[in-house]
């Protein structure tokens, strides 16, 4: 690879190992289709979020809000995860540690319009602001 091209596969599997490291498996749920695992990671919010500063946001921050980032690879399958719809989808996360079978905890809708951190429009992980 030439010097100062950037591997975006590589920025991809870099971002994945970290959330997983960190992170549980959940699952993104829409009506009519079937569940598609993903694995996330909760993160806070700035404190300038939460004074209803936005940074890089339209919306001010509930106190109920809470942030998740989601890998792009599907857990345990590869390829590449649909992306999460903000009007269709809700983020379902399980009891921690996972049984066999997993509980479900939580399902959590999406109320905000769903970031993306991207290299080139190469999404390397989406960012979900869920609601209970």
């Amino acid at each position: 690879m030439p010097v100062g091209q950037i591997n975006y596969a590589r920025s991809q599997a870099v971002a994945d190992r970290m959330i997983r490291k960190g992170g549980m498996q959940a699952v993104l749920r829409r009506p009519g289709m079937a569940d598609r695992p993903c694995s996330v990671l909760q993160m806070e919010f700035s404190p300038m979020e939460r004074m209803g500063k936005p940074i890089l946001a339209i919306q001010l921050v509930n106190p109920t809000d809470r942030k998740f980032i989601v890998s792009t690879i599907v857990p345990g399958a590869g390829g590449t995860l649909i992306a999460p719809d903000a009007e269709q989808d809700a983020l379902v996360t399980f009891v921690q540690p996972p049984g066999s079978p997993p509980v479900q905890h939580e399902v959590l809708r999406i109320v905000a319009p769903v970031g993306k951190s991207a290299l080139a429009d190469v999404v390397v992980f989406w960012r979900l602001t869920v609601r209970r």
